[in-house]
């Protein structure tokens, strides 16, 4: 079984399965700088811990290796493209918010500066509980960024910022323990099911809201 891997400095790819089901692969998967082409599967069910983020990979591929996995993300402080902030996984910039990793959120208040938060955010975090505060000044909210497939969402009064402009299919899918929903007036498009499956009473005033809003809705 094997349970170490060197890769040499040329490598650019890694495809399908490559290390897949090699689970003697433990402790940190260190990647060349020269990968910029990284299969989702590539280390399927190894027992890496942690995966060193690079700066050519896109967010997808890197948010792909953790994903399902045991590992979670480290990124060197010299990155310029990325930097993890209370194990969150944002641009170096601090504008947008990529993954927030599998930790428990309780009143989470999303940093000042960020302008999207990216599609399935939250998915894998293990709790969601308390209030949710959207920042002023956030643009986009990605597909299925706040709808986790483990745990119930945030509960109390959601209030989309006016500075919110687009709003992703499945965004708040399942969020079912909002008390109330407040579409702020700049939102100019939802898509489909962003709110499916919230109580009745708040949906139905959420639509009058956003009627009265002249927001376009899809689905």
């Amino acid at each position: 079984n094997l349970v170490s891997v060197k890769f040499g400095e040329k490598i650019t790819s890694i495809g399908l399965c490559a290390f897949g089901y090699c689970e003697g692969l433990t402790g940190t998967l260190e990647l060349p700088e020269t990968v910029t082409d990284l299969n989702s599967d590539a280390f399927y069910d190894t027992n890496y811990t942690k995966f060193k983020v690079l700066d050519g990979l896109t967010p997808n591929s890197i948010i792909s290796q953790v994903r399902y996995s045991n590992m979670e993300l480290e990124v060197d402080e010299n990155s310029e493209k990325y930097k993890m902030v209370d194990n969150i996984l944002f641009s170096k910039d601090g504008k947008i918010l990529y993954y927030a990793g599998k930790g428990d959120f309780t009143d989470y208040v999303v940093p000042d500066g960020v302008i999207q938060i990216w599609d399935s955010a939250f998915s894998e975090v293990k709790s969601m509980n308390g209030k949710l505060t959207l920042n002023e000044g956030l643009q986009q909210i990605g597909s299925r960024a706040f709808y986790s497939y483990s745990c119930d969402g945030f509960s109390g009064d959601l209030i989309i910022p006016d500075s919110v402009i687009l709003i992703g299919n499945y965004a708040f899918y399942n969020s079912d323990n909002f008390t109330s929903i407040r579409i702020g007036s700049g939102v100019t498009s939802l898509e489909s099911n962003v709110f499916c499956n919230v109580p009745d009473d708040i949906f139905i005033k959420m639509c009058r809201d956003i009627l009265d809003n002249g927001t376009s809705t899809e689905g």
